[in-house]
């Protein structure tokens, strides 16, 4: 596993998340949209994205072939109706 700051990963675009993310939460406040508490949340979450060594991303890699659309799927699937249809 390894955790990173947002500005590593894209830093031409991490000053844009964090811009959008505050118009978005100043609207929320003028309009009173939150719950108790979250709030002060997203307020806390806001400032680790805007801090350069906070992590925010994390990476997990594990052995595994994955995808919705392989050749084994595909087979059992053909399989199953061929035996449906005879």
């Amino acid at each position: 596993m390894a955790w990173f700051p947002l500005s590593d990963a894209r830093p031409d675009g991490a000053e844009r998340v964090v811009a959008s993310l505050e118009a978005e939460l100043a609207e929320k406040e003028h309009k009173q949209a939150f719950p108790p508490g979250l709030k002060e949340q997203y307020a806390i979450q806001l400032e680790t994205l805007k801090d350069a060594k906070q992590p925010d991303c994390e990476i997990c890699l594990f052995p595994a072939y994955m995808t919705e659309i392989s050749e084994p799927c595909a087979l059992r699937h053909s399989e199953s109706s061929a035996d449906i249809n005879s």
